[in-house]
């Protein structure tokens, strides 16, 4: 360490990025390594988000699902409205390393290595605009993939009854992973039986706009 061997391997992967005609590179990076951190920040790339790892071991009993006026099943239709939603959200993209893709919400043509087979969603719509949803995706015998999405003027407020309606309609016993904001709704999130696993920064940077040296 402290030899440059970090950022000559980091210029290196731009360099070929870019001579791939790549537009933009991302990376993730613990929130805890400020020495990482400080050098992608001299090179060049923005934090874009920081997100909490949650996981909910199988086998916790169901929790009683808390009231929220709006909070229903998703009609089909209605996944054009958690495309937008989550392009306001999470404009980066819902699950690493893939970009935004309209299918986690539409079905089919879901990336290979996600390994979904069937997925369930939930919205609240109080007043008939789409404010916060929830897909469920398969990954294994009850165990899912949370994807959860909420208006950021709602954050920390309906997390826990969104999750705690899905969770009391999905298989008993069911756990899973989420991925979230970094700070939000930590206590109703313990409370619903996820326990932290890590904490990621997301940093992109816009080749175009950068000299790289």
């Amino acid at each position: 360490r402290r030899r440059g061997i970090g950022r000559a391997l980091v210029l290196a992967a731009l360099d070929l990025a870019a001579q791939r005609q790549a537009e933009t590179v991302v990376l993730q990076v613990d929130r805890a390594n400020g020495g990482a951190r400080q050098l992608y920040h001299s090179l060049g790339f923005r934090i874009t988000s920081t997100r909490t790892t949650w996981v909910r071991p199988r086998g916790m009993p169901r929790p009683r699902p808390s009231a929220l006026d709006g909070l229903r099943p998703r009609a089909y239709p209605e996944w054009r409205d958690q495309w937008e939603l989550g392009r306001r959200v999470d404009a980066d993209g819902f699950w690493w390393p893939f970009p935004p893709d309209e299918r986690l919400f539409r079905g089919s043509g879901v990336p290979a290595a996600v390994r979904v087979d069937w997925t369930r969603h939930w919205v609240w719509k109080p007043e008939g605009e789409l404010l916060a949803s929830l897909s469920a995706h398969v990954r294994w015998l009850n165990s899912y993939r949370f994807l959860l999405l909420v208006d950021p003027a709602h954050c920390g407020a309906v997390e826990k009854a969104v999750l705690s309606r899905a969770l009391a309609e999905l298989p008993e016993g069911s756990g899973g992973v989420l991925e979230y904001p970094a700070g939000e709704a930590e206590a109703d999130l313990w409370e619903l039986g996820f326990r932290p696993d890590r904490t990621l920064t997301w940093m992109a940077i816009d080749l175009a706009s950068q000299r790289l040296g």
